[in-house]
C-alpha cells in the first residue's frame, strides 16, 4: 500500500455495507486516536455508533437521535459518544498553513466497514525513560511522510483512503451523480441533481440505491469545486534537533509569565528524571488569543556527554493516552514534531497527487512553484482551510508591521543619538584645540623660566632668525598683511553697499507707466514690420535664384 507509513490496514465488507458490522479505525499522528465506529448498511438498522475523536479523553458527550426517513435507520436509535480533547489532534481539525492536521475521512467513496489499525510506539523495558524508542513507532511529525510516521499534510491518510476505496468507488460515485436507481421514475433525476450539487460543494451524502450505503461526500471528492493548491514553507529543523511545538489556548504574555511553571510541568510529566532537561527554543503568538511554544529535551549521559531526544521519540511519548490528558490540563490544543523531509520522502510526496486533486493540476502546481527548494505545494480543501490560511497571513502581516514600526522607532532613536554624538564631537574638537593652545602657552612659559639667565643656544638663535624673517614677510606692505587688510576693507565696503542698496526703492506714476508701455508697443510693431520685410526679401531672392538657374539650363 503506498504511503502506508507503517500502519496495518485490514478491511471487511459484506452485503449492504455490513448490517451491524463493526468498524474500528485507529490512527496515530493527527488521526483520531483510538476512535471506534460501528456502522451498518443503512445507518445500521438499530446499530450503535460510538465515535471517539481527538485522543479519546476529556468530557464525553452522548447524543441519541431517533427518527424515520430514507436511510436513517427506520426508527432505530443511534447513540454517538464523542470525547474531544487536544483540539487539533483529533479528526476534523484544520490548523496551520496548508492543512496541517487537516480533516480526515475514514473511507473513500464508500469503503464501508473497513478497519484500520496502527500501533503507536510505547516505551520499552530498558532503564531509560525512552527505552525501546529505537523500535518501530508510529508518530506524527510536521511533514513526516516516511515510515513509520504520518504527514502533517495528511498525505498518509489520503493514500490510505485511496487504498480502502479500491472497490471501484468512482463507478459508485458516477452512478450516484448520473443515474441513481431508487424510485425508478423522474424523482431519480431530481436526486441525481441533488447529489451533483452536494458533490460540487463537497458536503453531504449521495444516495443512489436501496442496495448500497449512501456515499459520504467531502472536499476530497474529485467533483468538488471549492479547492485549490497553495504553497507552504518547508521546515529547516531536523529530527535530531528534537523540536516539539505545542499550540496553547493562552495568550503569549500569559505563557511568557508562566513559562517556568510550564517547563516544570513538562518535566513532571516526564517523571522528573534528573538526566532530562526541558528547554524552550521559542515562543510566539497565534491568531485567536493563542500561542505556540517550541521545546526540546536534553538527556545527560552517565559519561558526561549530552544529546537531544529525537523529535519523533518525544512525539511518541507525548502521544500516550495518559500523557495527553495531562497536556490538556496545561492548555495544549495541538502538538507537532518539527522535522524536515528527506529527498526521497519529498519526491514520494510530490509524485503522488493528494486525494481529490487532479494529476494535471498537481503537476502544474509543481511547475509553478516559485521556490522549489523552500516551498512545497499543499492542497487547500474548502473555505475553512482557505480562511485559516488567510487569518494566519493577516496575523503574520500584522506582526511584520509591528516589527517594522519597532525598527523605525529604533532607527529614529539612533539618528537622534548620531546627531547628538556629532555635535558633541565638534564641541570636543574645539575644546581639544583650546587646550592644545593653552598647553603650548604653558610650555612656553615653563621653558622661558627654566632657561632664564642662560645664554642663547645656536639652535635657538636659528629659530629666532626664522621667526623674524616670517614676521618681516607678514608685515611687508605688499605682502600677506597688506593683502589681508585690503580684503578686509573690500568685505566691509561690500557690506555697506548692500545695506545702502537695500534701502533704495523706485516707483513710477501711472503716466510714466503708460508712456513706457506705448513706447514698447511701437518698438514691437517696428520689429514685426522689419521681420516681414526681411521675409519678403528672402522670397524675392529665391525667385531671382530660381530664374537664374532656369536661364542657365536654357543656354546649355
Amino acid at each position: 500500500m503506498p504511503f502506508s507509513f507503517g500502519n496495518t490496514s485490514s478491511s471487511s465488507t459484506s452485503g449492504f455495507g455490513g448490517f451491524g458490522a463493526t468498524s474500528k479505525p485507529s490512527t496515530t499522528g493527527f488521526g483520531g486516536f483510538g476512535s471506534t465506529s460501528t456502522g451498518g448498511g443503512f445507518s445500521g438498522f438499530g446499530a450503535k455508533t460510538t465515535a471517539s475523536t481527538g485522543f479519546s479523553f476529556g468530557t464525553p458527550s452522548t447524543a441519541t437521535s431517533t427518527g424515520g426517513g430514507l436511510f436513517s435507520g427506520f426508527g432505530s436509535t443511534t447513540k454517538t459518544t464523542a470525547s474531544t480533547g487536544f483540539g487539533g489532534f483529533g479528526t476534523g481539525t484544520t490548523t496551520g498553513f496548508g492543512g496541517f492536521g487537516a480533516k480526515t475521512t475514514a473511507s473513500t467513496f464508500g469503503g464501508f466497514g473497513t478497519t484500520t489499525t496502527s500501533a503507536s510506539g510505547r516505551f520499552g523495558t530498558t532503564g531509560s525513560l525512552f527505552g525501546g524508542l529505537n523500535k518501530t513507532t508510529t508518530a506524527s511529525t510536521g511533514f513526516s511522510l516516511s515510515n513509520p510516521t504520518q504527514t502533517g499534510w495528511n498525505a498518509g491518510q489520503q493514500q490510505q483512503q485511496q487504498a480502502q476505496g479500491l472497490d471501484n468507488p468512482l463507478a459508485s460515485m458516477t452512478s450516484a451523480l448520473t443515474m441513481p436507481t431508487i424510485f425508478g421514475d423522474e424523482r431519480d433525476g431530481i436526486i441525481a441533481k441533488l447529489n451533483q450539487l452536494q458533490a460540487l460543494w463537497g458536503e453531504g451524502k449521495a444516495v443512489y440505491s436501496h442496495n448500497a450505503q449512501p456515499i459520504p461526500l467531502s472536499q476530497e471528492n474529485p467533483f468538488s469545486r471549492f479547492k485549490t493548491i497553495g504553497y507552504s514553507c518547508l521546515p529547516s529543523a531536523k529530527d535530531s534537533d528534537g523540536f516539539i511545538s505545542f499550540d496553547l489556548k493562552h495568550k503569549e504574555d500569559y505563557v511568557k509569565t508562566n513559562q517556568q511553571q510550564f517547563v516544570e510541568s513538562i518535566s513532571k510529566i516526564m517523571g522528573n528524571k534528573p538526566t532530562f532537561s526541558v528547554c524552550v527554543d521559542g515562543l510566539r503568538s497565534l491568531p485567536g488569543d493563542r500561542s505556540e511554544i517550541v521545546i526540546y529535551v536534553v538527556e545527560r549521559q552517565s559519561n558526561g556527554s549530552s544529546r537531544r531526544i529525537l523529535a519523533t521519540e518525544l512525539y511518541a511519548f507525548f502521544s500516550q493516552q495518559n500523557i495527553k490528558a495531562q497536556l490538556t490540563q496545561l492548555g495544549v490544543e495541538n502538538m507537532v514534531a518539527k522535522t524536515t523531509l528527506s529527498e526521497s520522502q519529498l519526491k514520494q510526496f510530490l509524485d503522488t497527487p493528494p486525494l481529490g486533486i487532479d494529476a494535471i493540476l498537481w503537476e502544474q502546481a509543481k511547475k509553478d512553484n516559485p521556490d522549489p527548494k523552500n516551498l512545497i505545494p499543499v492542497p487547500i480543501m474548502g473555505f475553512n482551510e482557505l480562511l485559516t490560511r488567510l487569518k494566519h497571513q493577516q496575523y503574520q502581516n500584522t506582526q511584520h508591521k509591528r516589527r517594522l514600526e519597532i525598527l523605525n522607532e529604533e532607527i529614529s532613536k539612533l539618528q537622534s543619538c548620531q546627531s547628538t554624538t556629532i555635535a558633541k564631537l565638534a564641541q570636543y574638537k574645539r575644546k581639544h584645540l583650546e587646550l592644545a593652545h593653552r598647553t603650548l602657552q604653558v610650555m612656553t612659559q615653563l621653558e622661558t623660566i627654566r632657561k632664564g639667565g642662560y645664554s642663547i643656544e645656536p639652535d635657538e638663535e636659528q629659530l629666532r632668525i626664522q621667526l623674524e624673517s616670517l614676521q618681516a614677510e607678514l608685515n611687508a606692505p605688499m605682502q600677506f598683511k597688506g593683502r589681508l587688510n585690503e580684503l578686509i576693507s573690500q568685505i566691509r565696503l561690500q557690506s555697506q553697499v548692500k545695506k545702502s542698496s537695500s534701502n533704495i526703492s523706485y516707483s513710477l506714476d501711472e503716466q510714466a507707466k503708460h508712456e513706457a508701455k506705448q513706447f514698447l508697443s511701437k518698438q514691437q510693431e517696428a520689429l514685426l514690420q522689419l521681420v516681414s520685410i526681411i521675409n519678403e526679401d528672402f522670397e524675392d531672392l529665391k525667385t531671382i535664384e530660381s530664374g537664374m538657374i532656369d536661364s542657365l539650363y536654357i543656354r546649355r
